[in-house]
């Protein structure tokens, strides 16, 4: 009976301690001029600066799938939170380079790229993010 209760109580502990939470590729805080990556809902602040960076949303996707000739590459648009500040960003564009007060801020890449027709899910899209002051 002893041996139960005690495998009863270890299975008990086990199951009640928490597990960590898996923040790949994301950090809490980020040097100026160095990349990083940040996903929907999260948000990161820049080192030695009042500069706080928020991936609020991505709104459109319709690049071309990689298993597919498309005649246009197509886009996809996302929205930044910088400084309070709503910033868009548009991967069919010139320039992916935006300033607010002082600072720029590009968007290097965004992940997953469709490797076929369908949506993404939200939760799986990842900005590489680089911001410099000006």
């Amino acid at each position: 009976m002893k041996i139960s209760s005690l495998i009863v109580l270890a299975i008990l502990f086990i199951s009640c301690q928490s597990t960590p939470v898996e923040t790949a590729g994301v950090e809490p805080e980020v040097n100026l001029g160095e990349n990083f990556s940040i996903k929907i809902g999260e948000e990161t602040q820049v080192k030695g600066s009042d500069v706080t960076i928020s991936f609020k949303d991505v709104s459109e996707d319709s690049r071309c799938p990689t298993s597919v000739n498309c005649v246009w590459a197509g886009n996809a648009k996302l929205s930044i939170l910088a400084k309070g500040e709503k910033l868009e960003f548009n991967t069919v564009s010139d320039s992916q380079i935006t300033s607010v007060d002082g600072y720029s801020i590009e968007l290097v890449t965004l992940a997953p790229y469709p490797e076929e027709f369908g949506d993404i899910s939200k939760n799986k899209y990842v900005a590489t993010l680089v911001v410099t002051k000006e």
